[in-house]
């Protein structure tokens, strides 16, 4: 889970950095809890599968 984290962290900040710091700090924790929620279930996904 703490990759997770990180690697929702990073595409945030990529985010942020590809829309010109044009986000406000709710629109920046928003984006950073759907990467983080997205990037959960895929970990999930994987580990059901591999069941």
């Amino acid at each position: 889970m703490k990759d997770t984290n990180v690697v929702a962290a990073i595409l945030t900040v990529a985010f942020y950095t590809s829309r010109g710091g044009a986000m406000s700090l709710p629109q920046i924790i928003a984006t950073y809890n759907e990467m983080r929620e997205m990037l959960a279930a895929q970990e999930a996904a994987k580990k059901k599968k591999k069941k």
